[in-house]
C-alpha cells in the first residue's frame, strides 16, 4: 500500500467538512461537537483528526475526558482556502 500524501487527505469529502466545521465553530471544540456539525460518526472523526494533527494542521489538546482541537496557523490558511473553493462549486 502506498503511503499517504498530504494531499490525499484533502481529497475526501469528511475531512474538508471537518476543517470547514473547525474555521466555522467558535466555542466548544470538541471531537463529538465537530463529529455532530460534520455529520460523521466520532470514530472516524478522531481518525481524521489524527492525520490532520500529524500534518500540523490542527492542535488537539487534552482536557480531561475532553479532547479540544484548534486549528494552527497552517490550518487556518488552510480551512479559508477549502472555504473558498467550496464557495466557488455552488
Amino acid at each position: 500500500m502506498e503511503k499517504e500524501t498530504k494531499l490525499d487527505i484533502f481529497l475526501n469529502k469528511k475531512v474538508t467538512d471537518i476543517m470547514i466545521t473547525l474555521k466555522k465553530i467558535r466555542v466548544n471544540k470538541c471531537c463529538s461537537n465537530i463529529s455532530r456539525k460534520a455529520d460523521c460518526t466520532k470514530t472516524h472523526t478522531k481518525l481524521i483528526l489524527q492525520k490532520l494533527e500529524n500534518s500540523g494542521l490542527v492542535q488537539i489538546e487534552k482536557m480531561g475526558r475532553i479532547n479540544k482541537v484548534t486549528l494552527t496557523n497552517k490550518g487556518n490558511e488552510v480551512a479559508d482556502v477549502l472555504i473558498a473553493i467550496r464557495a466557488y462549486e455552488m
